[in-house]
């Protein structure tokens, strides 16, 4: 009878773990899919902000990555240099988000944060951010973490601050974003809003089609600002909006939220 209650115990503490399974959403080791001394915006979902003079490019370079990979992303030159990543997050689960950073060359400093891009309580509000900015010489771990609070994109972002010369230069690699609350049902869930845009490209008239019943549909710039939001049809009216590429967020009357990406020709 006591063997069957060890038993009993181990086998209810499993399922709540299991339940509670950390969920990796994004990671990137810069391993493969790059290009040597090529540009990082538009590989694997990288978003890029920088200055004139910056620079942001993915490098093959023997050993120099981290615990002696070849690969990892290269953020160089003098001034400010913004590079993240938007995914769509779940309220009231709890994210980290973490990387191995390290700088070469003259003074720099890297900060990472998680930023609201609802346009609820301002755009690119700063959710949390690492509070010690400078790098060393060495690869360390920079990790975050917060909880969402909406279900919506969300940016997770490194800031390169302005260096001392042209030679400042920040290396980051093994970047990673988990759900440390997330169940496998919640995420499930989450993306059960199906939905397609046509045409897309587009020049004027997107008609959005889901077999949920759609109850908003929000259109975002890639900086998290709102452009404009329909309710109550599935068309939006391209006319007026500049020539680029948008997150197209739709909202379905159960509460799923989904997000693709529209480009305006």
């Amino acid at each position: 009878m006591k063997q069957f209650y060890i038993f009993t115990f181990l086998l209810c503490v499993g399922i709540t773990q299991r339940a509670h399974a950390q969920q990796t959403i994004f990671s990137d080791d810069f391993e493969s899919g790059y290009t040597n001394e090529a540009d990082l915006a538009g590989v694997n979902g990288w978003q890029v902000f920088a200055n004139a003079t910056a620079i942001v490019k993915s490098v093959n370079n023997n050993g120099a990555g981290f615990n002696g990979s070849d690969w990892y992303a290269d953020i160089r030159n003098d001034g400010h240099q913004v590079i993240q990543q938007v995914l769509a997050l779940i309220a009231g689960e709890t994210y980290e988000f973490k990387a191995q950073a390290k700088k070469t060359g003259a003074w720099a400093s890297l900060k990472i944060g998680a930023y609201d891009l609802s346009g609820t309580s301002g755009t690119n509000t700063v959710l949390i951010i690492e509070s010690a900015s400078s790098v060393g010489v060495g690869y360390a771990e920079k990790t975050i973490s917060f909880t969402a609070g909406y279900s919506g994109n969300h940016a997770f972002r490194f800031t390169k601050g302005d260096g001392a010369t042209a030679t400042a230069q920040v290396q980051i690699d093994n970047v990673e974003i988990t759900c440390t609350t997330c169940t496998p049902a919640s995420v499930d869930d989450f993306n059960k809003l199906k939905f397609t845009i046509s045409p897309n490209p587009a020049q004027d008239i997107v008609r959005v089609t889901s077999n949920d019943i759609l109850e908003k549909m929000e259109l975002y710039s890639l900086t998290g600002a709102k452009i404009l939001e329909v309710k109550g049809n599935n068309y939006i009216n391209m006319n007026g909006i500049s020539s680029g590429i948008y997150l197209l967020k739709v909202h379905s009357d159960n509460g799923s939220v989904a997000t693709k990406k529209l480009i305006k020709n």
